[in-house]
């Protein structure tokens, strides 16, 4: 693979560099990979690129005329199987109506079968159609590819091989899908990245300095280019989606980091409607929780430190960062939950009552607490009245020590009873993670959380089902959950130990079977991970929303 650097310094440039390159170089290659700056950016120049290209405003300005031949424009950032991405290519090209309906007839049967829409492949008779379609013509495919490693066209029917005029530029780079391995230097990186790419074009600016003013507005003005993409392509308008919303989602995210165990794919969506970042759409067409959905599903949030060391120098003067705080004990010891604060994330280390002194009680949505040690009977963000979303991982009960189990459910009923139980009758989600507060998913503590949409209850072995059965039956018919998750694991993964220290290895009886949700009548969603001793999930068992 040969490596080119091109400069410019800013979208427009990259894309006249590149168009340049493609109508005037002798270089043998078929297949052109291109990195952006440093990774940032590259979308937004193969957009630039396609639109100059297919451009109406003139024949002189087309790809045909500039002797490119046809350009297939395909956006495939959010990777769905090959299969997708060959009837993609049949469309652009605008196979016969014949070859298309083997698509439809395909996808049914592997929908009956169960099979992933990411592990079916393609299909021969259209990879030929393509292929006939293709060889006697010059072609540019333009590919943005998120699977996080190299395709050969060639499977889904692309013949790239032999002919100059027939060439795939493409990138893995854009709309936040950074597909790093921290610690490798870009050149390796994107020589693992281009595969088998015949060459690799990276952007630089002309004159670079990380403390320059005018080089952070270039790259600033990159990842807004990223954010104008998404905003775009989710098909949702303003004011309801923009730019700014998955700016400050994106941002959110950056500063939250990677210090805390917490899973983007399950909550990025949840922590950005809980936190009042998204809202619902104001014709009331869709839900905040769909707009939620729909971003988290075309960005990628497994950012990685370098990324989110970027995204935070670049946007430290945006408005709503002191709105979302997130510590470790390992950075401070001496914590304050600001007044302005909407989300918390501390792990490690007590948690103390005077650390919410000076918060606004009413402001406060999202709270993740990870590996901490509390009282139960008296949580410290017992105040917070309008808690959204609250994640407990490996929390400990600070009272454990002195009381049994049963005296401590019996104390923290009492407690909160006398507190009005304000801080949890607001809430949206709760997950439980390896923390023993089962207290929370008894029947009459889960009817007073009126509006929880989504419940997760992580544990070790089989606590986390057999906790579940203590919050069904028929007593449960006012739930309003639509999403609830499940997982177990080992005792030997997860190294759990009880409240005294020693390793817990009692099972329940109940866990063979499933719990009686045939009452939690707008359930939509039940995923099961781990549950391997899981013998019997009765049909009366399940509502009938499933």
């Amino acid at each position: 693979m040969e490596w080119i650097t091109v400069k410019a310094d800013n979208i427009d440039g990259a894309a006249e560099r590149i168009i340049d390159f493609l109508e005037h170089t002798d270089k043998a290659g078929n297949v052109i990979y291109f990195h952006g700056w440093g990774g940032w950016g590259a979308s937004a120049v193969l957009k630039e690129v396609a639109k100059r290209l297919t451009s109406s405003s003139g024949w002189a300005e087309t790809g045909t005329a500039r002797g490119l031949g046809k350009i297939i424009n395909i956006d495939f950032l959010r990777w769905q199987g090959k299969r997708s991405l060959q009837k993609q290519i049949a469309e652009e090209l605008k196979l016969p109506n014949q070859v298309m309906a083997l698509f439809d007839q395909l996808d049914e049967k592997d929908d009956l079968d169960g099979v992933k829409q990411s592990s079916r492949g393609v299909i021969p008779y259209v990879r030929l159609a393509i292929m006939n379609e293709l060889s006697t013509r010059r072609f540019l495919v333009i590919l943005y590819n998120g699977s996080g490693s190299y395709i050969d066209l060639w499977e889904v029917g692309v013949p790239v091989i032999g002919d100059l005029g027939k060439r795939v530029l493409w990138t893995s780079r854009g709309r936040f899908w950074h597909h790093l391995t921290e610690g490798h230097g870009i050149e390796k990186d994107v020589e693992e990245l281009a595969g088998l790419s015949d060459i690799a074009i990276s952007a630089v600016l002309s004159g670079y300095d990380e403390n320059d003013a005018t080089t952070l507005d270039t790259i600033r003005h990159l990842v807004y280019a990223e954010a104008a993409e998404v905003a775009k392509c989710m098909g949702v308008p303003e004011p309801d989606m923009s730019q700014k919303i998955v700016m400050e989602c994106i941002l959110y995210r950056a500063l939250i980091g990677n210090d805390h165990n917490i899973s983007w794919e399950c909550h990025a969506s949840n922590c950005w409607v809980c936190d009042g970042i998204i809202q619902d759409a104001a014709d009331g067409s869709k839900s905040a929780w769909e707009i939620g959905d729909a971003l988290q599903m075309n960005v990628n949030l497994d950012l990685l430190n370098c990324c989110v060391k970027v995204i935070c120098k670049l946007l430290e003067q945006w408005k709503r960062m002191d709105h979302w705080v997130s510590v470790t004990s390992q950075t401070t010891m001496e914590v304050q939950v600001p007044s302005q604060a909407t989300s918390f994330f501390w792990t490690g280390g007590g948690l103390e009552a005077c650390m919410f002194e000076h918060s606004n009680k009413t402001s406060l949505r999202v709270l993740h607490l990870s590996h901490c040690t509390f009282s139960f009977s008296s949580p410290p963000f017992l105040r917070c009245s309008h808690l959204r979303f609250l994640l407990l991982d490996h929390c400990k009960n600070k009272d454990a020590q002195d009381d049994g189990e049963e005296n401590n459910c019996h104390h923290h009923s009492h407690h909160s009873q006398e507190n009005g139980g304000a801080w949890f009758q607001n809430l949206w989600v709760l997950e439980l993670s390896y923390t023993d507060w089962y207290w929370l998913l008894s029947n009459d503590m889960l009817d007073l959380m009126s509006d929880l949409r989504e419940l997760n209850v992580k544990g070790v072995g089989n606590q986390s089902m057999s906790h579940l059965h203590r919050c069904s039956g028929p007593r449960s018919n006012s739930r309003k959950l639509l999403k609830l998750r499940v997982v177990a694991e080992s005792y030997k993964d997860n190294g759990h130990d009880g409240a005294g220290g020693d390793r817990i290895q009692q099972e329940s009886p109940m866990v063979a079977s499933f719990p009686d949700l045939s009452s939690w009548h707008i359930l939509k969603t039940i995923v099961l991970d781990g549950c391997g001793d899981l013998e019997i999930i009765g049909s009366d068992a399940l509502p009938l929303s499933l």
